[in-house]
């Protein structure tokens, strides 16, 4: 019993020894563990760094590539070029992206610090590309209206995600926390019910092109409108496989199209971006 006695004195006496050494083990613990998250931040870090410094990296698919640029517009270049088929570019697949690419576009026009040039398919070759892809089965891409509407309406009520798609197309609302740019959407919609009043298996193929077009006119004379000085738009007459943004001269993100994916990659490979710069100037002169 005096044993036992003894034991637990001799323990008691140490106590305050033994809390100090918890204490301190517990602060060593959270220092490691902040340690050990500090450089697993710097790690993470370093490893963005890596990537981004990669000169050509895939991206993804048409449409999501949209969201990709849109964090390059919203750092407001100096200076972007683009060189697609349409204005509209994706309000048929996406119109949300849609909306928020048109938007930083006239954005970056009306606060007037952005040269932005702009290369698009003429609305002839626009039709033609359209029609190709829609009438590949065809010796000609100018089939009579009534092969032309059905086979639109076909392809139409074929596909679940052309339902979708144009289903997205007629009901989703634009709108923007700009009032300039709001009215410019509020004109978009104006065409899109004009046009899409009757359910989709109602519209006709040339219609739909034609609303197409006249919603690309719309884009056309909204984008130059704030600081024409600014913006300079231009129109091919040829068709290309590759359309790219260009982004300050130093980066680009540019798509590989087929007529039926579009395949996205982002590049600083400076032979690729001088390649993107001396077409551009090409077009545009």
């Amino acid at each position: 019993m005096q044993n036992s006695k003894r034991r637990i004195e001799q323990i008691s006496q140490y106590a305050p020894l033994m809390l100090f050494l918890s204490i301190v083990a517990l602060v060593l613990t959270i220092v490691g563990i902040i340690s050990s998250n500090h450089q697993g931040s710097e790690q993470l870090e370093r490893i963005n760094h890596a990537i981004e410094n990669i000169s050509t990296v895939y991206l993804s698919n048409f449409p999501d590539h949209l969201d990709h640029i849109n964090k390059y517009l919203a750092e407001e270049p100096s200076s972007i070029s683009v060189c697609i088929d349409v204005f509209p570019y994706a309000i048929f697949s996406n119109p949300a992206l849609f909306e928020k690419y048109i938007g930083n576009l006239m954005m970056l026009a009306k606060k007037g610090r952005t040269q932005i040039n702009y290369v698009v398919y003429s609305p002839q070759i626009a039709q033609s590309a359209r029609d190709s892809f829609l009438f590949s089965d065809y010796k000609t891409v100018s089939p009579p209206k009534n092969i032309r509407d059905s086979l639109f309406h076909n392809l139409l009520s074929q596909s679940q995600q052309l339902q979708s798609q144009y289903s997205n197309l007629k009901k989703y609302i634009f709108s923007h926390e700009d009032q300039d740019i709001n009215q410019i959407f509020s004109n978009v919609n104006n065409v899109k019910e004009k046009y899409l009043i009757t359910s989709y298996d109602h519209i006709s193929w040339d219609d739909y092109c034609n609303m197409l077009t006249e919603i690309s006119e719309i884009i056309d004379t909204s984008l130059g409108s704030f600081h024409p000085e600014l913006v300079k738009i231009n129109y091919s007459n040829k068709p290309s496989s590759v359309f790219y943004w260009l982004f300050d001269n130093s980066k680009a993100i540019y798509v590989f199209s087929d007529n039926i994916t579009e395949t996205a990659y982002r590049t600083i490979e400076p032979t690729l971006i001088h390649r993107f710069i001396s077409d551009m100037n090409r077009k545009l002169n």
